[in-house]
């Protein structure tokens, strides 16, 4: 019996990797192909696509839709579930929509124009339309991981990465403009794997009615999730909006190559915590603190030693960048030792991140992350003009330990007990 879970387990695991594998491959790959047909101002742009997606669903839509993570596992019958499942995803789309459109009426009649839309209305409306997307994409992404999916979520990560690829050739080759193909083939795909899930999968809100149980406590857990959601856009994108002002086109289109290696890489650390979610919240929501802890540990370690894998790969691969990339896209070799700097403290931070989604402490984790966020915007704006890239990502990973440290020490007594 032992022998058979640990296969499932592993089974589960690689499932759940190889899916997001091929999902974020897709999308890096999407982003190369951007970077040969389209102009440093398109990568650019395009970064500025994925930051915006990643701050403004989880702050317009408080997280909502993606409690179901946590709060399904402490309503005990199914139709409560599925109840709460389908309550929590209108509330987080209603949410979305409504912020969206004040948002964007708000901008057309001040005149405001910014680098990703223009000012334009076209612009405006396919930002819209990507944001109820990721919106539903995030909703499903969580919903898929309540049970033993491993099968239907490996077909989800394949869609949403294939995906990315065929939609944005697909439009690039009928004459749309790159940044726009690039732009449908991320959120097209998404919006793909979406159906696919909603078709044939059978996400838990089958047979659910609207109902406002467990939707106060919900958003007492969530509204912690949405301030550690803009610490990760802090950490991952919010450099490509600061530093305008002292870098080029040019090195801002290398910095966005970067750092989405750097949300690739992070996003395989999150996987092999997601791969053991049930287990690990089944084991909280128990009352057994210790045995929780011990699962954490089981991601933890493996995070570590994927994080050494992949910088060690890429100080092999980086002779050859040269003969790979555009002659304007020029990386330094002290960006791989600030970039493994910022990604063993996001390690760190993500376990510390899995305590207090299993103490049911999110805002502690808040209030920590708030202080992190700030030691990152600070260190940014200080040493980027100086040190240009390093001095983004040695920000980004001092923020990040400050902010694991304190959530710690807030969470030390809870955790003794």
């Amino acid at each position: 019996m032992l022998q058979r879970l640990r296969k499932k387990g592993i089974l589960r695991f690689g499932a759940f990797l190889s899916s997001n594998v091929v999902q974020k491959s897709g999308q890096l790959l999407l982003l190369a192909g951007l970077v040969y047909v389209g102009t440093t101002s398109d990568v650019y742009r395009f970064g500025l696509y994925i930051s915006l997606l990643n701050l403004l669903v989880p702050v317009l839509a408080l997280n909502i839709h993606t409690a179901v993570g946590r709060i399904s596992f402490d309503i005990p019958d199914d139709k409560g579930r599925r109840d709460f499942a389908l309550s929590s995803l209108a509330a987080g789309l209603g949410a979305v929509a409504g912020g969206c459109l004040l948002i964007g009426l708000g901008g057309w009649l001040l005149g405001f124009r910014d680098e990703l839309t223009g000012g334009r209305a076209g612009t405006y409306a396919l930002v819209f339309a990507g944001m109820l997307a990721y919106t539903l994409f995030q909703f499903l992404t969580v919903a898929l991981r309540l049970d033993d999916r491993a099968r239907p979520f490996v077909n989800f990560g394949l869609i949403t990465g294939i995906g990315a690829l065929a939609v944005s050739a697909i439009a690039f080759l009928v004459g749309t403009p790159p940044f726009v193909a690039a732009v449908a083939g991320y959120s097209g795909a998404q919006l793909i794997a979406a159906f696919y899930a909603f078709a044939f999968v059978g996400v838990p809100v089958k047979g659910g009615s609207f109902a406002a149980t467990h939707m106060r406590s919900a958003y007492a857990y969530s509204l912690g999730t949405v301030l550690y959601s803009v610490v990760q856009w802090v950490t991952n994108y919010s450099g490509r909006w600061l530093a305008a002002d002292w870098l080029d086109d040019a090195d801002l289109a290398a910095y966005t190559l970067l750092t989405q290696f750097l949300v690739a890489l992070t996003l395989s650390l999150t996987t092999l915590y997601e791969s053991r979610r049930p287990v690990i919240l089944r084991a909280f929501a128990a009352g057994d603190i210790p045995g929780g802890i011990s699962k954490i540990d089981r991601s933890f370690w493996p995070s570590l030693g994927l994080v050494a894998a992949a910088f060690a790969g890429l100080l092999v691969v980086f002779p050859f960048l040269p003969l790979i990339l555009p002659e304007e896209y020029e990386f330094r070799p002290t960006w791989i030792g600030t970039a493994a700097f910022q990604c063993g403290a996001y390690a760190l931070s993500m376990r510390t991140y899995w305590l207090a989604v299993g103490l049911h402490r999110t805002k502690t984790f808040a209030m920590a992350a708030v202080a992190g966020a700030t030691i990152n915007i600070g260190g940014t704006l200080a040493l980027g003009p100086i040190i240009g890239v390093d001095g983004m990502l040695l920000a980004a990973g001092s923020g990040l330990l400050a902010q694991a440290a304190l959530a710690r020490l807030l969470m030390l007594r809870r955790i003794q007990r």
